[in-house]
């Protein structure tokens, strides 16, 4: 693609605190993708993925992998807010009077009053 454009070298999901051999999901080296079956078999899987991509956004299949589904679904539920100011000018790190914020007022995790 573009230079500076990141490449994926490899890829991992486990379960646990720590990666391992028996922890591991789904394990992504380059563009080869395997997954562990349910009876704890690695599969390899038949997507060859661009450097560029990742396992979550590539691939979905929710009997091969639903590791992968469960992982994507739990990232998309975040919230990024990437529209505020960050720099030493930023309006938000301005000496202010403080304010409180009422519990009737926040927003539920979905984005509903």
């Amino acid at each position: 693609m573009f230079d500076g454009d990141p490449e994926v070298k490899r890829e991992c999901l486990w379960r646990g605190t720590a990666m391992d051999a028996k922890s591991l999901c789904a394990d992504r080296r380059l563009s080869t993708l395997r997954c562990r079956s349910e009876k704890g078999k690695w599969q390899d899987i038949d997507l060859p993925i661009t450097t560029y991509a990742s396992m979550l956004s590539e691939y979905a299949d929710p009997f091969a992998a639903p590791e992968l589904i469960v992982m994507r679904n739990i990232l998309r539920s975040w919230r990024f807010y990437d529209t505020f100011r960050t720099d030493a000018d930023a309006p938000a790190r301005r000496t202010s009077t403080g304010t409180r914020t009422h519990a009737s007022s926040l927003l539920l995790p979905s984005g509903a009053k």
